[in-house]
């Protein structure tokens, strides 16, 4: 980062602007499809405010763990594997996450196609099946 506070062109600091820009309109999209996704249709306001908050908490608490850990060790490594670490468990959490909302679609489109009484190994298979043939 030291080239752009060293950078004598605005020019520079604007394509920076725009490069970052891009970046982070690209994660921040995700936040309506998780709860979209994830949340059923009258929690999804509070869902997409939540996803949201609990994101700006995580990237303002990201860069002050960061600058700490640096200001304690003089060196980024523990700050990339305290990233690297919290990403695995964030990820891990996603999948779960998304696993859990495919299974409640697949249960409520047993439910509407009325075989719902079976086990919910049994009905989730007969929903792919149904699925497939469509």
């Amino acid at each position: 980062m030291k080239w752009l506070m060293n950078a004598a062109d605005p020019i520079v600091f604007f394509l920076f602007a725009v490069f970052w820009g891009v970046g982070y309109a690209g994660v921040t999209m995700q936040y309506g499809i998780i709860a979209k996704d994830v949340f059923p249709t009258d929690l999804r306001g509070l869902a997409f405010a939540g996803v949201t908050c609990a994101a700006m908490i995580g990237m303002a608490g990201g860069g002050y763990l960061g600058g700490l850990l640096y200001d304690i060790s003089h060196t980024y490594i523990a700050a990339w594997w305290v990233s690297l670490i919290t990403g695995i468990i964030a990820t891990l959490i996603a999948m779960e996450m998304a696993r859990k909302a495919e299974h409640e679609k697949l249960m409520d489109a047993a439910t509407a196609e009325g075989i719902g009484t079976l086990s919910d190994h049994a009905t989730e298979m007969a929903v792919q099946s149904k699925i497939t043939q469509s």
